[in-house]
């Protein structure tokens, strides 16, 4: 029986066809998939940018949201750096997809403006690219396809790199000859050798360092050298410096005779953690050229060099690598000598410009050449021309100490971190946040030979803050974790050329915790600063949890060893402040009146001493004739915007408001401020350094008399405007009006009308009314002249005699005021004199203090509601400490039996069950539906992981109170907060009355409400 086969020209003749099919199929769904990917990234860029623009506007977590491209993350907050990691939300791009130009954009609260705008490439394997242009307005506009040039992209041609690497497998042999070379660049020549032909690779590697520099020879580096180069090529920089990249030249072909390479470069200064492009992305063509500033102390620059020829042809080499393809050169070595490939330019057209006479490099001693080869090494096509770059490094003025002069540096002998604390054994100085390492000298003179001065910190870096002062140095360890999270920092900081003289905790929110009393644990309290006997060196001991932890060191010269100095032992007091002069009363103002003389006894005239007869001086400070005596003023006056304490005093900060725009009708201006009371040479933040919205409130205790009040404010809107200005400056935007005194004088101030109403309710007939023991003080950040509305920030400041000295402060304030109509009775039944009230006027009032005894109350001082104590106050005066925000019953109790602390809860009164939701519970809704302080979520009402304590004991129904502006409770203690609430849309109140609160609203309690 006869079977039929198939014939070899038959099968031969199948296999062709296939291969035909599979060879033309291949490249078509190749390339298929490549511009597949290419589109899909677009979508999901486009998605991110979008999504995180939307949380911008409609205030997600009260932050800005920005959207990171490579990493394909949509995050919360100014950078993606500073993010919090648990709100990312994750759109992978495909890996076969390349991202140039921007990488990130950040879009601003509630108007969505992206920061920065430009283009974001994306290009395929192909090299095909499309373009996203985010634009100022916010818009997001996609391109098409972008065709690579035809000359750069041809199709034909041999992978000569590839085929060089088999040559230079054979020919190796001629690297060792390299190996024998007495210049450092004869060695690299070895290396590049041994790549391919198995040298010895150790010996071409050292040549490298031989040849770079004296670094080794010439003993340890300093931030004179500004940097170093290891033998792997890694640049090391030794002091703050600016890096100048500039690009001799490139020359690459896919094959001899082909199209040209793409090369582009990128830059890494944390050692290869991140990058960024060179020359914006550009291809490297020749005089290109970039700076970048501020690179700081101890940091690893590593240098990328890519080559891409579409999907054919992508290599990709490092300057610290190792490989052998990237050659690093310094002044006075021999360049290594090639022979050119094909017709290309030689190496030596490209150093033309830095070859001296004899042939060797001639370029600055802080400068550096790098020689690219992206082909394979050791064989005829390799000329390292592929990239040739000039890096300059300059210093910045300022940031080097000089052996001979007073210094200090922080070295570490405690770091751990937990939770999301992110400490490291850095130093951050002064306004642009020098970075110094650890063990590294920062100078304490200029150079012009005075005393260092900061114009500010940088607070929210991973280590040490530090602001150099008039005579001494601000330490600031930054607190902003919670949930657990805690730095622990024990740092010494060790002087040169100097002693220290005192050591001073900060105030407010920055203070330390009792670091004087010898008592050191890791709990949030637990800090200590320990003085060294001889003066030289202070240990200071932080745990940092939510709020800074801050101290000043003073220091003055000294030339001699170590000191042995008794006296210093009191130094680690904060009592050391009576070392200044401000407990003296240079001022000559008596505490209780003027002497008549019209100047405030303190030899500055005023203008209006008196003019209004209203006998009070126009100095706050009343006469024994003035019908409106407040005995709780404290004596101060005003000069050029600055305020002169007569009498030890405590100030009291309130917000009236701010308003002021970038542009008519545009985006917010967040305007901050600072305050000192010693002249300008220390500093501490208002309110919290937060944004002024109005109602914030601050306060300062036992400031010494003849203390000098300056305030200090600054405006920014992203990078389009930034102003700082500061009381007494000359500029005159910072004005402090005192009773009676005549407004700014500018247009607006004509039409009363005009202003907002929390500046137009302190004019009258133009002039400011305040009371005696007060200042109103008024702030234009914007242009000067008649158009000044001087309302970007109007703050009132309260100047009281201190509380501490029992005579005012506490709830006497509040027994003082009549004007409630709660104290009408008291008033007049303690008014003997009348002789209208008879004997049933006393027995009224002996019934009345029968039936309204004493009470126990939980006191917010304000400003500062966390330092809460317990008084005991006549009933009578209930109704001014009710207003006040204060709570009934004392501190550690609990009124209204909803399990929460009187000190901690927001809210009095809470019921449970409560009314909400008033149709029927939603999916991932919550509410206090039974009897329990445990939140409720869901149809089927079951246990959530919110309570009581996550809401400060308020239920849903009263934090919507609050948002619908129906109730305050405490929330005007925290301003800000009370904002948020005060900005969610009426439709997600209105829906979370009827079907339960949404998780949001009980995470923005529990996330600022601490």
């Amino acid at each position: 029986m006869s079977r039929r086969g198939f014939t070899a020209v038959e099968v031969l003749l199948t296999i062709g066809v296939i291969g035909v099919t599979a060879g033309v199929s291949v490249p078509m769904y190749r390339n298929y998939q490549v511009r597949s990917d290419l589109d899909l990234a677009v979508v999901q860029t486009l998605g991110g940018l979008s999504r995180a623009q939307l949380l911008s506007q409609t205030g997600q977590e009260d932050d800005m949201w920005g959207f990171r491209v490579p990493e394909g993350t949509i995050f919360q907050g100014a950078s993606f750096a500073i993010r919090d990691p648990d709100f990312d939300e994750i759109l992978t791009l495909p890996a076969s997809v390349s991202v140039y130009g921007i990488e990130e954009v950040v879009f601003s609260r509630i108007d969505g403006i992206p920061s920065p705008t430009g283009d974001i490439i994306l290009e395929a394997l192909n090299g095909e690219q499309r373009t996203i242009t985010v634009s100022e307005d916010g818009m997001l506009s996609p391109s098409d396809i972008q065709e690579p040039d035809m000359g750069e992209t041809g199709d034909t041609g041999s992978d000569s790199g590839d085929t060089g690497a088999e040559t230079g497998g054979d020919s190796g042999d001629s690297g060792d000859t390299g190996d024998s070379g007495d210049s450092g660049d004869s060695g690299d020549t070895g290396d590049s050798g041994s790549d391919s032909g198995g040298g010895d690779d150790d010996d071409g590697g050292g040549g490298s360092s031989g040849g770079g520099g004296d670094d080794d020879d010439d003993g340890p580096v300093t931030c004179e050298d500004r940097f170093s180069v290891s033998n792997d090529g890694t640049i090391q920089t030794t002091g703050t410096v600016s890096m100048t990249a500039k690009a001799l030249g490139a020359e690459i072909t896919y094959g001899a005779g082909g199209p040209e390479i793409q090369v582009r470069a990128h830059v890494s200064t944390d050692g290869g953690s991140t990058w960024n492009m060179l020359f914006s992305g550009s291809e490297i063509d020749g005089g290109e050229e970039q700076t970048l500033h501020n690179i700081t102390s101890d940091q690893q620059l590593i240098v990328k060099i890519n080559g891409r020829y579409g999907w054919l042809f992508n290599k990709t080499y490092l300057s610290n690598d190792g490989s052998g393809h990237i050659e690093v050169l310094r002044n006075g070595d021999t360049p290594p000598d090639y022979d050119v490939f094909d017709n290309q330019e030689s190496l030596s057209t490209f150093l033309a410009d830095v070859i001296d006479e004899d042939g060797n490099i001639s370029i600055g001693e802080y400068d550096v050449i790098l020689l690219g080869e992206l082909g394979s090494l050791g064989t005829s096509t390799s000329d390292f021309q592929d990239a040739v770059l000039l890096l300059s490094f300059n210093q910045e003025t300022g940031s080097c100490a000089d052996s001979t002069d007073p210094r200090f540096k922080v070295e570490w002998e405690r770091l751990e971190n937990s939770g999301q604390g992110n400490a490291k054994k850095k130093v951050y100085v002064g306004p642009n946040a020098w970075a110094y390492g650890e063990g590294q000298w920062i100078p304490l003179l200029g150079t012009d030979n005075q005393i260092a001065t900061d114009g500010g910190l940088v607070e929210e870096v991973e280590g040490l803050s530090i602001q150099r002062k008039n005579g001494n140095i601000r330490v600031l360890a930054h607190g902003s974790h919670s949930g657990g999270s805690k730095e622990i920092v024990d740092a010494r900081i060790i002087f040169e050329g100097a002693k220290i003289t005192a050591l001073v905790n900060d105030t407010g929110n920055n203070k330390t915790e009792n670091p004087f009393d010898n008592v050191l644990n890791d709990g949030a309290g637990g800090d200590e600063v320990v003085l060294a006997y001889d003066s030289g060196s202070v240990l200071f001991q932080t745990r940092v949890t939510g709020l800074d932890d801050a101290l000043f060191v003073h220091w003055t010269p000294y030339s001699g060893g170590t000191s042995d100095d008794d006296d210093s032992g009191d130094s680690g007091s904060s009592d050391d402040d009576d070392d200044s002069s401000s407990d003296d009363d240079d001022s000559g103002t008596t505490n209780d009146e003027d002497d008549g003389d019209g100047d405030n006894d303190d030899g500055v005239a005023n203008n209006d001493d008196d003019d209004d007869g209203d006998g009070d001086d126009d100095d706050g400070i009343a006469n024994n004739s003035e019908g409106d005596i407040d005995p709780c003023a404290a004596a101060f006056t005003v000069n050029n915007g600055r305020i002169v304490l007569g009498e030890a005093a405590d100030i009291s900060f309130r917000a009236l408001g701010s308003h002021v725009t970038y542009g008519k009708g545009g985006p917010e201006i967040e305007v901050r401020l600072n305050v000192s009371t010693d002249g300008g040479s220390t500093w501490r933040s208002l309110f919290g350094f937060k944004d002024i919205d109005g109602g914030e409130d601050d306060y300062l205790t036992d400031i010494p008399s003849g203390s000098t009040i300056i305030l200090k404010a600054e405006g920014r809107r992203s990078w389009l405007f930034r102003q700082q200005t500061q009381a007494g400056d000359g500029s005159g935007r910072i004005k402090i009006f005192r009773r009676k005194q005549s407004d700014p004088n500018t247009t607006i101030f004509a039409t009363p009308s005009k202003l907002k109403s929390f500046v137009r309710t302190r004019i009258s007939s133009r002039k400011v009314m305040v009371g005696a023991k007060e200042a109103l003080a008024l702030v234009e950040l914007q242009d000067l002249g008649s158009g000044a509305d001087f309302q970007d920030a109007a703050i009132l400041l309260t100047i009281e005699k201190p509380a501490s000295q029992g005579i005012c402060g506490g709830f006497d304030d509040d027994d003082d005021s009549s004007s409630s109509s709660d104290d009408d009775d008291d008033s007049s039944s303690d008014d003997d004199d009348s002789g209208s009230s008879g004997g049933s006027d006393d027995d009224d009032e002996t019934s009345e203090e029968e039936s309204n005894p004493d009470i126990a109350i939980c006191h917010f001082p304000p400003g500062n509601p966390r330092n809460h104590t317990t008084l005991t106050i006549p009933r009578s005066s209930w109704a001014a400490h009710g207003a006040h925000g204060d709570r009934q019953g004392e501190c550690e109790g609990d009124e209204d039996g909803d399990g929460i602390l009187n000190s901690l809860d927001l809210c009095p009164d809470t019921y449970m069950p409560e009314p909400v939701p008033t149709e029927h519970m939603l999916f991932k809704r919550y509410a206090l539906t039974n009897d329990s302080h445990i939140f409720r979520i869901g149809p089927r009402k079951k246990i959530s992981d919110f309570t009581l304590n996550d809401t400060k004991g308020c239920s849903c129904e009263q934090l919507i109170d609050v948002s619908e502006g129906k109730k305050s409770y405490r929330f005007s203690q925290y301003p800000r907060l009370k904002r948020q609430m005060r900005s969610l849309f009426p439709f997600y109140t209105r829906g979370a009355r009827q079907f339960g609160c949404g998780k949001a609203i009980l995470r923005m309690i529990q996330r600022n409400a601490n």
